[in-house]
């Protein structure tokens, strides 16, 4: 299994190169980096003293001494988001990965009778399926990636694309640079979900019930998860 530090790095630099580019500007805001400085400016700054390397983990080190020295307060909030952002990574964010996954089987198992809750308890999980639906707005984010894609890209976007062999719509072979911005936009979203859903007021909400369907989950599907930590509860999802 790979180290937990090197996907972390690669997540950040992938998120660092793909936020140089001008086309992505019409996501900053869904993605709550609207009220910063120029993130593009930002984003691209690093991958410049970076000296544009082919192989992009080797951005991180110029990540890492602006992380340790933000030149602003602007610049540390960009550098805080994009270190703590979800890009798909399972390996690199196991808690928000596997939430992920088993909102879908929970899904599932209410509508088919699997997941066996008591009427208050299926109450709060849907109320909290739907927060989690609300916050990611994932039709309204894939409506912007389609602006993303269909305009025309400055010569600096045609450079870095070319660079790191990125090709929108290509989901086959994971080369869209837009994917892990569609990630990011749902760990995001669970993120707030959690932050926002009055868990100390909802005693009905079943803890323990989804952990157990979730570890079930892990178990059955072989999902890796860090040695020894228990499947987490959704308020630990930070």
């Amino acid at each position: 299994m790979a180290d937990r530090r090197t996907e972390n790095q690669i997540s950040i630099t992938d998120l660092v190169t793909i936020l140089s580019l001008d086309g992505v500007r019409p996501l900053h805001e869904p993605l709550g980096l609207g009220g910063l400085a120029d993130v593009t400016a930002m984003a691209r700054a690093i991958v410049k003293e970076s000296g544009l390397p082919t192989t992009q983990i080797d951005i991180y080190p110029t990540f890492a001494r602006h992380a340790e020295a933000p030149g602003d307060q602007s610049e540390a909030a960009f550098l805080a988001w994009v270190a703590g952002a979800f890009t798909g990574s399972h390996v690199a964010q196991p808690q928000v990965s596997v939430w992920l996954q088993l909102l879908r089987q929970v899904r599932n198992g209410l509508a088919s009778g699997t997941l066996a809750l008591a009427p208050a308890e299926t109450a709060s999980v849907r109320d909290f399926l739907s927060l989690v639906d609300t916050q990611i707005d994932a039709e309204a984010f894939e409506a912007k990636m389609d602006i993303v894609r269909r305009a025309t890209m400055t010569d600096w976007d045609q450079r870095i694309h070319m660079l790191y062999g990125y090709v929108y719509r290509d989901t086959h072979a994971g080369a869209d640079p837009l994917l892990p911005l569609k990630f990011a936009n749902q760990g995001n979203g669970i993120k707030r979900a959690v932050g926002l859903y009055p868990f100390d007021r909802r005693p009905d909400f079943p803890h323990e019930e989804l952990m157990a369907f979730g570890m079930k989950f892990v178990d059955d599907n072989g999902i890796w998860m860090p040695e020894k930590e228990r499947f987490p509860s959704l308020p630990e999802v930070k």
